[in-house]
């Protein structure tokens, strides 16, 4: 992946003001975030695909219901799955929904969760073939301590033996890897908290782990480290207009970068996914509702966001389920924008 082309389409080619709802998913067009277009060195992409403009959002088919606050999977680089949030009754999405890339549709879970939730943006991990959803609010604003742990080749759901050490709604919760889930801050009806854990799949146990530098809830967070530096992004919302991050190496965290749109503009329920060596951070706003996009180069050992100028996204939006595809690109499912949503769109 030649990373210094993806940034120069993106800079130069893709313009100011295009509508990008105006495309409609296409799943054999190679998109603007695809190998294809950066390996081919394509300076001009008007008509690609069938795109005129070159457009990098597709508006994709609609989900089956409005959500807000939800969480969201990415799976074998072609299935993006959406669990739980809240509805415009404020009652809880039961149900799993799986959109499948390369046929563009949406399929609703026959199971339901054990206790449907919402607040968990950045709270569902993949881990070996299966999802695992920590804390979150039921409805009522109550809280849970359980981990729900989704099975999507069998469809069935199952309470985890082990509880949370404290009931939390809106944890950062990453895949270290090696078995390890980073969960981090999150909230109860009174604080917002800054502790930390790292759950061991294997043995089903907590182990304490370092304090977040600051305390924070409705956490957005990369699924995963980052490639590149090995290290785990966040944002929430005490934090939104700059970066935290963890570090597994060192096991701390520390203060990062301070948002491309500056420290007064906020990015609370942002989609937040690693591509490469870089950190993508789209939409959010608690009460404003964004749709641009900037991006964090990981391999520069620090440096700066920088915006992605004409990259917006269709419907601007926030605390949306959000995921990673291998094309490259990013996914957006539901969210808030002074309503619920019930709409869905992909970069790639």
């Amino acid at each position: 992946m030649h990373y210094a082309k993806f940034i120069a389409l993106l800079l130069v080619i893709v313009l100011p003001g295009v509508g990008w709802s105006q495309a409609t998913y296409d799943a054999t067009a190679p998109g603007i975030l695809s190998d294809v277009q950066i390996n081919q060195g394509q300076n001009n992409l008007q008509g690609q695909g069938g795109r005129a403009g070159g457009y990098a959002w597709y508006t994709l088919t609609t989900p089956n219901f409005q959500r807000s606050r939800c969480g969201g999977v990415t799976t074998g680089g072609k299935d993006f799955w959406v669990i739980g949030g809240e509805t415009p009754t404020g009652l809880r999405v039961a149900q799993v929904e799986k959109w499948t890339r390369t046929l563009n549709t949406w399929t609703v879970s026959s199971s339901s969760m054990p206790s449907p939730v919402s607040n968990i943006s950045g709270s569902v991990v993949h881990e070996n073939g299966l999802f695992y959803v920590f804390g979150g609010l039921e409805s009522g604003d109550v809280m849970i301590d359980w981990i729900q742990v989704y099975d999507p080749v069998a469809d069935t759901w199952s309470v985890h033996p082990t509880p949370m050490p404290a009931a939390r709604y809106g944890v950062g919760a990453a895949n270290l890897g090696g078995g390890k889930i980073l969960v981090c801050g999150g909230a109860d009806l009174l604080f917002a908290y800054g502790d930390s854990w790292i759950f061991d799949v294997a043995t089903g146990t907590f182990t304490a782990g370092p304090p977040m530098p600051v305390e924070d809830f409705n956490i957005s967070i990369t699924a995963r480290p980052n490639p590149a530096d090995g290290r785990v992004y966040l944002t929430g919302i005490r934090t939104d207009t700059y970066l935290q991050i963890y570090d597994p190496g060192t096991a701390s965290f520390s203060i990062g970068p301070v948002f491309a749109s500056g420290p007064t503009s906020s990015r609370a329920g942002c989609g937040l996914i690693n591509i490469d060596q870089h950190v993508i951070i789209y939409g959010g706003d608690w009460l404003n509702y964004r749709a641009d996009v900037e991006i964090y180069d990981c391999g520069l050992g620090g440096g700066s966001c920088v915006p992605l100028v004409g990259l917006d996204m269709a419907e601007a939006r926030r605390s949306f389920a959000y995921g990673d595809t291998p094309c490259p690109g990013a996914l957006a499912s539901n969210g808030f924008n002074g309503a619920y949503m019930q709409h869905a769109e992909g970069a790639r």
